[in-house]
């Protein structure tokens, strides 16, 4: 099992930017350009249980990922699981931090498995290193849109 973790500090409250997140168009606005992604079936809202699905396009071939929205706590967290796509597991915690009523921490919180064992984990490095690159430029739009 793999983790990954980002936290920015913005100025909006948690509770004003968990409504940002529920908008439909936030998963588009915070998608990096160099990531080619096409919503097959967009989220109605964010409510547990609510499914959603996209087609990524790899290198390739293109992989088509599910998700499932749970465990949404309203103005602090939600969560989605991978239901079937590219990992043997995926959860994504999406932490919405009060520090004052003017600010919050974002957190995002990811745990996941690399397929096929020995032989996924040659690719954990490069599969660190784009989160980290998606995440770094998704935690950058969320500081031009709020501040930091």
């Amino acid at each position: 099992m793999h983790l990954f973790e980002k936290r920015t500090r913005l100025n909006v409250s948690a509770e004003k930017l968990f409504a940002w997140h529920e908008r439909p168009s936030a998963f588009e606005e915070l998608t990096p350009p160099f990531i080619k992604v096409r919503i097959l079936k967009p989220l109605k809202a964010l409510r547990d249980g609510e499914v959603t699905s996209l087609q990524i396009q790899l290198p390739f071939m293109p992989i088509t990922w599910v998700a499932r929205m749970q465990e949404i706590i309203p103005g602090r967290q939600f969560v989605d699981v991978q239901v079937s796509g590219p990992f043997s597991y995926w959860r994504h915690r999406h932490l919405f931090e009060p520090e004052s009523p003017d600010s919050c921490w974002m957190r995002d919180s990811i745990d996941y498995t690399i397929p096929m064992g020995f032989l996924g984990n040659l690719f954990s490095k490069k599969i660190d290193k784009d989160l980290r690159r998606m995440f770094d430029y998704r935690h950058a739009k969320l500081i031009e849109l709020f501040g930091a």
